[in-house]
């Protein structure tokens, strides 16, 4: 008797399955920095991630780097935004988290500060944390999603120098409160205050190598950790942040910063820069 053909098993479709659940996450400022390093910590906790930056030579892959999907964008710009949240939903179907780590930040005496520069800051620091948590609400409230802003320590321990890059995050810490009361329970905002952490930030504001040593030994010896900050410090908890076991957290500003918010207001001394 001939034997009958073997019934063909069903497609696997974990893989799919998997893809199509896999949660997506859009950083901005991702091209260097704090905002490379949360992208790296949560894809490899398994989401697909957008990152969005304003120079997309800073936006190209490693081949380590896995599930980072480049945007480039101006986040003060509201229609660039709109577009690129249009396309992240098309593509991936979803938006289950925002961090907005986006923002400059320079050595500006108030002596020198010019109206290009209150622009400026303005438009990204502030305008931009607005523009993306507006445009990405519609998809965040779908997946019942997280938004993380980005403050710094300096908008509540004064530095000299620092009167428009603090300004601007003492507006976002605003935002932030405000913003976590009229979206709850939907969607859950918190900010990240960070202090000195290691980052190519230092670099972008005009200082030279041998300038950011000199205040990160300085930052060390005021703070009661001993240490200034990795990023790895800062994307930990954005993670805890996003994920569900943070889900009764939200218009939280908290900061990562050595303990430093415990000490006195401390000027870094401007010879270090």
């Amino acid at each position: 008797m001939a034997k009958k053909p073997a019934a063909k098993k069903p497609a696997n479709n974990k893989s799919s399955k998997a893809k199509a659940a896999r949660k997506v996450a859009i950083v901005t400022g991702g091209g260097t920095g704090l905002g490379r390093d949360i992208a790296n910590t949560l894809a490899r906790e398994g989401f697909n991630v957008a990152i969005v930056g304003r120079r997309a030579n800073r936006l190209r892959m490693k081949k380590s780097e896995k599930r980072l999907f480049a945007y480039p964008g101006d986040v003060g710009d509201p229609e660039q935004i709109k577009a690129i949240v249009k396309d992240v939903r098309t593509r991936f179907g979803r938006i289950d988290a925002l961090v907005n780590s986006a923002a400059i930040v320079r050595i500006t005496p108030v002596d020198t500060i010019t109206p290009t520069d209150i622009d400026d800051y303005h438009r990204i620091n502030v305008a931009g944390t607005m523009n993306m948590a507006l445009a990405c609400l519609p998809a965040l409230r779908k997946t019942r999603g997280s938004i993380i802003n980005f403050s710094s320590s300096i908008a509540t321990k004064p530095s000299r120098d620092m009167v428009c890059y603090a300004t601007t995050k003492g507006a976002v810490e605003a935002f932030t409160k405000i913003l976590a009361l009229e979206v709850a329970p939907r969607v859950r905002v918190n900010c990240i205050s960070p202090g000195l952490v290691k980052s190519e930030a230092y670099v972008q504001a005009g200082l030279d190598r041998k300038a950011i040593r000199g205040i990160e030994r300085f930052a060390a010896s005021i703070y009661p950790m001993n240490r200034v900050g990795e990023p790895r410090d800062v994307s930990e908890l954005a993670s805890y942040l996003i994920s569900d076991k943070a889900n009764w957290l939200t218009g939280l500003i908290i900061p990562v910063d050595g303990g430093w918010s415990v000490v006195g207001a401390t000027n870094i001394p401007r010879d270090l820069h």
